[in-house]
């Protein structure tokens, strides 16, 4: 009896920490489940719960135990298995035949066992006494459905292997969503929301663009780069309105991609892909002396990727790794005839002449953009089942790429010369720890670590020049470094902190967690350091004539080598909370009511000295015309607190008649 006590009084210990700490730190959630939670009920064939018989679940590639015990009503719960399998599911109990089945899979996101991937829902299980000589059976059994409970799309490993993917990126999957749109910028849009509004995590850790201007909101989103090779993906979840309160802070989808996993069997896979000028279509512009549209620029573009896993100690510890590498190019030729504007192309290889003879500048060539991206995607990843208590997951993440590309192309109303494009320099290092525990039959954990370190480097092309804009009749010209590029480094580092503990009592699972984020950021942009110049008309620049206008950014230190500068960045740390907790009801097998409370706060931490010219003399100014609502220079914003009921009945058909 002292025993059990203390037992008791460890489990409510924890219980009571975990709460103490979720109240009193202040940040904002961001939590998302990366594992399966799979249950059922046990019955004998005269419908008779049975309580306490024991469900033993191996993982069969790894050897990998789970084993729990129904409660007084039959159900069982067991959370935290790996997506996938097969799985072999052993049913025990005194006086009765042990049910073993084989072959059952855990599906990312479901509540039941399937009898094979994408197939029918195991809820129930029958045990048959010892004296009986009947066969085992499993009673009820429901052929998947299409429908999803709340608006979820999950993208099995099945549907990834057959379909295909030409530029291998997220879009191509993203595009089995019904609420979906691709924006054209490696960005995918749902429900009619910015790409930037969505959640992208993988294995759970966030993959956000910590500062938020990527096209597609993932980080290294500017280089149009996929931020994990798809190839190391084993399963994808999309969710735009789910239930389950763990999942928060987006309005447009939440994205969860599962990575491969090591087993006791060696496994590996070699891709390479390639593209040249003959498999791509012809230049829009004619040959002059053939009259002809002759082929693209030459170019070659590959892909060329491996993973290797398996087991580094047998049923103990599993590796996967992967390495891609990607080369690709995309020349953008411009017809100059459909050009709206005064100039010929007599007058622009005048222009560049012009330039290369009095500044010694070259702005590059105007009849052609070249579009580039070198990429590296790795990652590696242990699994470690140090026992049926604990079980431990380390991962390391990177991708670096450098995008070489336009601010924008030429087109009908614009000539920009080559080298007013940009590269970008894109390298983030993601480290994520995941420890699994199963305290009880009753009671686990899971916690995740999570460290990203987020680099973003952007270069002008050539040698530094003024920005140059010449206005061009019904069309401009555009020349120079450019204006965003000059002086341009973003670095950001966070460190978040996830924890869910689920518990079990009767026909209930209580769920009660926490997600902390902490970002440290550093953005250094001083836009056209070198200047920008405007003039009305091509003429007046080869004549060396006055512009029209002139502007130039200063800053307070000098020019900065390399993008390195003490005092001009702007460096800031904000910090995130949020705060749920949740109960789960299951009536029956078929009827399941889930209610909880989510909590988020956004918190700004960095104090900045205040202007005191604005307070004294600028708001009382702007108050005549705008209602400031108490914001003065110096004084940071005030944490935002937001709270999200959310309620669930789900109500399944106990029969299904098949035609």
């Amino acid at each position: 009896m002292r025993t059990k006590w203390l037992n008791i009084r460890s489990y409510l210990w924890r219980f009571c920490l975990l709460a103490s700490i979720c109240m009193m730190l202040i940040d904002t959630a961001q939590c998302q489940e990366t594992n399966c939670s799979v249950s059922g009920i046990v019955k004998s064939m005269e419908g008779e719960v049975l309580e306490g018989a024991t469900v033993t679940v191996v993982h069969v590639p790894t050897k990998n135990q789970y084993i729990t015990r129904t409660n007084a009503r039959g159900y069982f719960h067991i959370f935290n298995l790996k997506p996938g399998g097969p799985y072999r599911v052993s049913i025990s109990f005194v006086g009765y035949r042990s049910n073993i089945m084989e072959n059952l899979y855990a599906e990312f996101g479901a509540e039941f066992f399937r009898a094979q991937p994408d197939d029918r829902e195991l809820r129930v299980f029958i045990l048959n006494r010892a004296e009986k000589e009947m066969e085992q059976i499993i009673l009820k059994q429901k052929r998947k459905s299409d429908e999803s409970i709340g608006i979820e799309t999950i993208i099995s490993p099945q549907v990834m292997k057959d379909m295909p993917s030409i530029s291998r990126n997220l879009q191509d999957y993203a595009r089995l969503v019904p609420q979906s749109k691709m924006t054209g910028d490696a960005g995918v849009s749902f429900a009619g929301q910015n790409s930037r509004f969505n959640a992208f995590f993988v294995d759970g850790s966030n993959n956000q663009d910590l500062l938020g201007v990527s096209f597609n909101g993932i980080n290294g989103g500017q280089t149009s780069s996929p931020p994990i090779s798809m190839d190391a993906i084993e399963e994808i979840k999309i969710l735009l309105s789910p239930y389950e309160v763990q999942y928060g802070n987006f309005t447009g989808a939440s994205i969860n991609a599962i990575t491969r996993s090591g087993s006791n069997q060696v496994n590996s896979s070699v891709w390479y892909y390639f593209r040249n000028e003959d498999m791509a279509g012809k230049s829009p512009e004619k040959d002059a002396s053939t009259g002809e549209r002759s082929r693209l620029s030459p170019f070659f573009n590959n892909t060329l990727g491996a993973w290797v896993s398996g087991p580094l100690i047998r049923d103990k510890l599993f590796h996967f790794t992967s390495l891609e590498w990607q080369k690709e190019d995309q020349p953008q030729p411009f017809d100059l005839g459909e050009y709206k504007g005064n100039s010929s192309r007599q007058q622009l290889d005048a222009l560049r002449d012009t330039l290369l003879n009095r500044y010694g500048y070259d702005p590059g060539r105007y009849d052609e953009s070249m579009n580039s991206l070198r990429a590296i995607r790795f990652i590696t990843k242990l699994d470690w089942n140090l026992s049926l208590q604990n079980k431990f997951t380390l991962t390391y993440r990177l991708n670096s790429a450098e995008r070489q590309t336009p601010n924008s192309p030429s087109g009908s109303t614009m000539v920009r010369f080559r080298n007013n494009g940009y590269e970008i320099f894109s390298n983030t290092n993601v480290a994520t720890f995941e420890w699994r525990s199963f305290l009880s039959s009753k009671l686990n954990n899971r916690l995740l670590l999570t460290y990203t370190d987020q680099k973003d480097d952007r270069q002008i092309l050539g040698s530094p020049f003024p920005v140059v804009n010449i206005l061009d009749g019904a069309g401009s010209i555009i020349l120079g470094s450019n204006g965003s590029s000059q002086v341009s480094l973003f670095k950001g580092k966070e460190f978040a902190l996830v924890d869910v503990m689920k518990f079990i009592h009767g026909r209930h699972v209580f769920t009660i967690g926490t997600d902390m984020s902490f970002s440290w950021l550093n953005d250094l942009i001083v836009s056209s350091y070198y200047g920008n110049y405007q003039f009305r008309r091509i003429e007046d620049l080869m004549l060396n004539a006055y512009p029209s206008r002139f502007q130039r950014t200063l800053m307070k230190s000098e020019q900065p080598v390399n993008d390195q500068s003490t005092d001009a960045g702007c460096k800031f740390m904000i910090s995130r909370l949020g705060f749920f907790m949740q109960d789960e009801w299951h009536f029956n097998p078929d009827l399941m009511l889930r209610f909880g409370m989510r909590v988020d706060g956004n918190s700004w931490n960095t104090d900045y000295p205040a202007d005191e010219y604005f307070n004294t003399v600028a708001i009382p100014a702007i108050s005549k015309y705008y209602d400031l609502k108490g914001a003065r220079s110096g004084s940071p914003p005030h944490t935002h607190w937001q709270a999200a009921p959310r309620m669930e009945l789900t109500a399944r058909i106990p029969e299904e008649r098949v035609l």
